[in-house]
């Protein structure tokens, strides 16, 4: 069996404890704006039984896969900073809806997805930092 340092010789990739945290969060957020717009797709495209589109059904396992990745990002990050962070599905899932599903998004809406962003931004930062230090 290989391990991670014998995979790719000469390359060796260490990442701090908070930065895979961090991006374990990416992977909460990523699976559940996916999830999200696989919900979406499967509602409209058979508004009287979504239940029975396929695209329903990766969607509920997208979500399903969300909860495990959101478990184990709690087991190293505080829950108000991981939340903070999460947030930036606000972000995520109306942007994808306008690249994928070409769904129109105002500019007050854009305002708002903007000051979601900062606010998430300002609330992990400094989090981050200081895990970084320690």
């Amino acid at each position: 069996m290989l391990t991670s340092d014998q995979a790719l010789p000469g390359f060796s990739l260490k990442l701090s404890a908070s930065t895979k945290a961090y991006l374990k969060l990416g992977a909460c957020a990523g699976l559940l704006a996916a999830g999200e717009l696989l919900l979406k797709i499967g509602a409209t495209a058979q508004p009287d039984s979504p239940m029975t589109h396929w695209a329903t059904w990766i969607g509920i396992v997208f979500y399903v896969l969300n909860f495990v990745a959101w478990l184990e990002a709690l087991k190293t990050i505080p829950v108000g900073i991981a939340f903070a962070v999460q947030s930036i599905v606000q972000l995520m899932v109306p942007i994808s809806a306008w690249l994928f599903l070409h769904e129109q998004i105002s500019s007050g809406r854009a305002l708002g997805i903007l000051l979601v962003f900062v606010g998430v931004f300002l609330a992990a930062a400094p989090s981050a930092v200081a895990d970084e230090r320690l």
